[in-house]
């Protein structure tokens, strides 16, 4: 019997809500966003969309690996999708990052099933492996690589929806952190939540390309997210986690119409760069007016989706007593704020500074505007009918939550409440960032030492320089052997010509040339599919841009192919994982 198993668990609706939508505005989107090799990025896409949809009917952690690994190998070409030389890097660094996710997670589910005294050690370990998914500090470095080179609708899923992926694993670590201590658990997941909320606002504000700027808001996003299940995971607070909840659900939302407006802006300017763009809401506002609801979205103003999912998160803080949770409050008001500078900033200098003098006014897209409205709507409807929430999360957690849902209802109390908390956001982001464009604050660059990237990519350097020598020595090993092995085949065959004459009724005169056939073959085969793997352990440089190019040609050959093997080859492999753990 075939051991993957299934069910409709008590989140599948909330995630299933947060994940369908995102996908078929990024479709929608597509049709006008892809131009070249069309076929190839919507079956990707559609192989993305249904591994993400059946990742959160898995019933264990065992079917969840199995998916999870299967949705790395089905994201990685919408990465790879333009064949730059930033994609093929990106692309490599997303791939890596995945792996040691699947490897961190596949170690603690064996290490809990054949060592259960070393409990604390697996959930660590499955931890880590999801947090390296959700984009949290310092395993965020794959996430500001990959969104950006990615097709616009691309990074709108993959931060929308594929970084949601290692929230819904955390959360099925829930039934394991009963064999742990897990208020530590829970004040070392607070202390990595609040310096990836942190540090992602702080590098989004320095940034000028706004696609990068996203990047980091996914990862200050999801600083929000693991600290609401870290609040929960100490105090067990259905506010806290059902903050957490609302805002994956509403990040996957606004973040996503982030990235498809941005794309929008994209296919008017060919640039990202938000201060090279001028006057985008003269000539296209009803695109302007839907990118500005995504921003007051992200921003938490009243009666947009995200005030709601940050005022529970805030109620949530305010419930703890210590005196370390008014830290963690002063780090998440200051978070707040340096949310809605940047992200004014960037509407700001995308949309106005310009007003041209003629009417250079065009129509929207077709495609565009209804990927778009589909998003707005879910944004201003989830802010103003807090309500709906309940509707989609578990009914124990609507039963302790209702009040607080009702009391968000606009003009209510706890909603005056968060409005008290917005409006110094506001004075404070308002006064940041007037003072931040006058004084070219944001041009500042973050001091490349303190970027995690160059920590992991000195490990990276350090490694394949390691394995480079290895794998040296074993193809010169394999080419020897290969040889040796080649000559005693052809002396064998190729007899002189007097033993040929005595055996020739035995040895039919085609056989050795059928030989010498084959060796050309297998040489050849050996030496393409060496190139490739050798391509994989490259490190990036100067090459690159020469990398990209031959493997994208390689790509249109045998891209096909190889990917369908790649699949099956990781199905197999899983299997045998998991036959194995089920009968050690």
């Amino acid at each position: 019997m075939f051991p993957l198993r299934f069910e409709v668990g008590q989140f599948t609706l909330l995630f299933l809500v947060l994940t369908i939508f995102p996908y078929l505005s990024s479709g929608i989107f597509s049709l006008s966003y892809i131009k070249e090799r069309k076929r190839e990025f919507r079956t990707f896409l559609f192989l993305t969309f249904i591994i993400n949809i059946l990742i959160l009917f898995s019933k264990d952690l065992l079917t969840f690996l199995f998916l999870f690994e299967l949705l790395s190998i089905a994201s990685f070409p919408l990465i790879i999708y333009e064949r730059s030389r930033e994609a093929i890097f990106a692309s490599k660094v997303y791939l890596m990052f995945s792996i040691l996710s699947g490897l961190c997670i596949m170690a603690g589910l064996m290490l809990f099933k054949e060592a259960p005294q070393f409990s604390s050690t697996a959930v660590s370990l499955a931890t880590i492996g999801f947090l390296i998914k959700c984009g949290a500090y310092p395993f965020h470095v794959w996430l500001p690589k990959a969104h950006p080179v990615a097709p616009t609708p691309a990074s709108a899923i993959l931060s929308g929806c594929i970084i949601k992926i290692g929230f819904f694993g955390l959360i099925k670590l829930i039934p394991f952190l009963n064999s742990i201590n897990s208020h530590l658990y829970g004040m070392i997941l607070l202390a990595i939540s609040i310096i990836t909320m942190f540090y992602g606002v702080l590098q989004a504000l320095f940034q000028e390309n706004s696609k990068v700027m996203l990047a980091y808001h996914s990862v200050s996003q999801m600083g929000y997210i693991i600290m609401g299940f870290s609040l929960f995971t100490i105090s067990n607070s259905y506010v806290a986690l059902s903050g957490a909840l609302f805002h994956a659900l509403n990040h996957a939302y606004f973040k996503s119409a982030l990235f498809l407006s941005v794309g929008s802006v994209f296919l008017e300017y060919q640039s990202v760069n938000m201060y090279k763009i001028k006057g985008f809401f003269y000539r296209n506002r009803f695109i302007a007016i839907l990118f500005l609801v995504s921003v007051l979205g992200i921003s938490g103003v009243p009666l947009f989706n995200g005030f709601i999912s940050k005022t529970l998160l805030h109620e949530a803080i305010l419930e703890e007593e210590s005196l370390i949770f008014k830290f963690v409050e002063i780090i998440f008001l200051v978070v707040a704020a340096g949310t809605f500078i940047s992200n004014f900033k960037m509407y700001y200098l995308i949309s106005f500074r310009e007003k041209p003098e003629h009417n250079t006014k065009k129509k929207a897209n077709i495609y565009e505007s209804i990927s778009l409205l589909i998003l707005s709507l879910l944004i201003i409807l989830l802010g103003i009918f807090p309500l709906l929430y309940g509707y989609i999360i578990p009914k124990t957690f609507s039963v302790h939550l209702y009040k607080e849902l009702y009391e968000l209802t606009p003009f209510r109390q706890l909603f005056l409440n968060g409005i008290n908390s917005f409006i110094i956001i506001a004075i404070a982001g308002v006064f940041g960032l007037i003072f931040g464009l006058k004084k070219n604050i944001f041009h500042k660059k973050i001091p490349l030492y303190l970027d995690p990237f160059s920590w992991w990519y000195a490990v990276y350097n350090f490694t394949i320089l390691f394995f480079k020598k290895v794998i040296s020595k074993a193809e010169l090993l394999i080419i020897k052997t290969f040889t040796f092995v080649v000559d005693i085949l052809g002396g064998f065959l190729l007899f002189d010509s007097k033993v040929e004459k005595k055996l020739g009724k035995l040895i039919p005169t085609k056989t050795p040339k059928r030989a010498h056939k084959v060796d050309s073959s297998i040489a050849r085969y050996y030496n393409d599919v060496f190139s490739f793997f050798k391509f994989l352990f490259t490190v990036a440089g100067k090459g690159d841009r020469r990398e990209a190019k031959n493997y994208s040609v390689f790509l249109e050959k045998i891209g096909k192919t190889l990917l369908i093997a790649l699949i099956l080859i990781t199905i197999f492999l899983t299997i045998g994982f998991i036959l194995l753990l089920q009968y050690l």
